[in-house]
């Protein structure tokens, strides 16, 4: 397996993972927080968003990879990486605010 595949397939799984951890969570919100509200459900619309542009973007350098300079791809995998990044910073915020809406329900 070249690199270009190992970066697209560990890529891939990441996405994965985090797809499932976004559908865990938005059945958390819908079964536990009863003070769910509309914020919740913007930000879930916000990471689904962003987690379809990560998906597009790995998609993306998939094709192209194999067809780039090695420079060019290297570019292009830094900043699927920062994308990458961002979106894990965004879901662990997300995750942190059910988590303390949850105990707030919970003392309710």
């Amino acid at each position: 397996m070249s690199n270009h595949d190992q970066i697209i397939a560990k890529a891939k799984d990441q996405l994965d993972k985090l797809g499932n951890e976004l559908d865990e969570l938005d059945h958390k919100v819908k079964s536990e927080c009863q003070s769910a509200n509309a914020w919740f459900g913007e930000q879930m619309t916000k990471l689904r968003s962003e987690w379809r542009d990560a998906q597009a973007n790995i998609e993306r350098l998939q094709a192209e990879g194999r067809s780039q300079a090695e420079t060019a791809y290297e570019t292009a995998a830094d900043e699927a990486d920062r994308h990458w990044k961002a979106l894990q910073a965004a879901v662990q915020t997300y995750r942190q605010q059910i988590e303390q809406s949850a105990t707030k329900d919970e003392r309710s």
